[in-house]
């Protein structure tokens, strides 16, 4: 076999191993459960706890006591994420209610500065 073969078919194996790895497990648990699911994503230079914070910041002015979101742990290595949170609500209206107010809202400022939308 010839050197750029053996280069090439090396090449090809080490792609199939990464698209065969596992998803991280919290990923998984993203749509298990009842409940509209949110993702937000956070830039790496941002801390776990400071994601979360901003998440609850936000939900705290623009969530309605009737919608009350349940946020999940932060979690990493998710593609397009350094950081994520997950949170869920109640119903549909409620996940679009908060997104049109994520966008807006001058308490939401903290997310906006740290957060990259939704992943790729």
């Amino acid at each position: 076999m010839s050197l750029d073969k053996m280069v090439a078919l090396l090449a090809t194996l080490a792609l199939v191993s990464l698209a065969l790895q596992p998803t991280p497990v919290a990923a998984q648990d993203l749509c298990m459960g009842p409940g509209h699911y949110h993702l937000g994503c956070y830039k790496a230079i941002v801390t776990p706890a400071r994601a979360e914070a901003a998440v609850k910041q936000c939900l705290a002015v623009v969530s309605k006591p009737e919608c009350a979101a349940k946020v999940r742990k932060s979690g990493s290595r998710m593609y397009g994420c350094a950081t994520y949170i997950t949170y869920s609500f109640l119903n549909e209206a409620c996940e679009e209610a908060y997104e049109s107010g994520e966008e807006t809202n001058p308490g939401c400022a903290m997310r906006a500065a740290y957060g990259l939308g939704k992943p790729e």
